[in-house]
């Protein structure tokens, strides 16, 4: 019976040992879990308003960058050199553009 008793104690330590190793990985993953929450989405939404700051200022300047490219292009004689800074959406507009000759691309 003794030896029963020295096993159930070791039980007990070792369910004690993985109660406290529990405890404590759960709050790692507490602490885990309040970081994503607070400081990941901050930073997420930081990076989304620089992603909206650079898609702006891309807007506000593709037309004249367009437009004095192809004129240089064109001054310096690489009139089949076209810069097309336009917002290409769909699959069959990138297949249509393919297809297209510069001079052709440059009227649109």
């Amino acid at each position: 019976m003794s030896k029963n008793n020295t096993d159930n104690d070791k039980l007990k330590l070792l369910e004690e040992k993985i109660d406290k190793r529990f405890d404590i990985l759960e709050k790692k993953i507490d602490k885990l879990i309040s970081i994503f929450e607070k400081d990941i989405s901050e930073s997420c939404s930081k990076m989304s308003g620089h992603i909206d700051f650079v898609e702006n200022v891309y807007d506000t300047v593709k037309s004249p960058l367009t437009y004095i490219c192809n004129k240089v292009n064109y001054i310096t004689g690489n009139e089949d050199v076209v810069v097309a800074l336009e917002d290409i959406n769909n699959e069959e507009e990138i297949r249509d553009y393919d297809a297209i000759t510069n001079q052709d691309w440059l009227l649109r």
